[in-house]
């Protein structure tokens, strides 16, 4: 049986808006990412698996994506087009500014330190 290997998950902690079909827009966290899916958390409502729901994050709008599991509270999405994860870590920067400049920039430093790969690049959030 041949092992199919995972995109590299980043762990972070942001905020989003998740929109399912007949309902209002449901806040959600984001637990990790990666190039190809998220890791959510909901303590309203949960999507089941093979639903498709869009969700807006840090000013990224229209991203969609499949459920592919749910567990607890907790659920994985599949997107339907890569996730910009450079794009990801600047929008964090620019929300924990105030907070960077009271830890003295060393967040700011970790989110664009520079990387062979631009997609291992870790994000961080406060």
């Amino acid at each position: 049986m041949a092992r199919v290997t995972r995109a590299p998950r980043h762990r972070t902690l942001m905020r989003a808006v998740m929109m399912l079909p007949g309902l209002d827009g449901t806040p959600v966290m984001i637990r990790n990412v990666s190039e190809q899916g998220l890791c959510l958390a909901s303590k309203d409502v949960l999507p089941c698996c093979g639903e498709v729901i869009e969700l807006d994050l840090a000013g990224t709008f229209g991203l969609k994506g499949e459920v592919r599991w749910v567990e607890g509270r907790e659920f994985g999405v599949q997107l339907s087009a890569p996730l910009d994860l450079h794009r990801i870590g600047l929008a964090n920067q620019r929300r924990n500014g105030n907070m960077a400049g009271t830890l003295g920039g060393q967040v700011e430093t970790r989110l664009l330190r520079a990387t062979p790969k631009a997609a291992s690049a870790p994000l961080y959030a406060c």
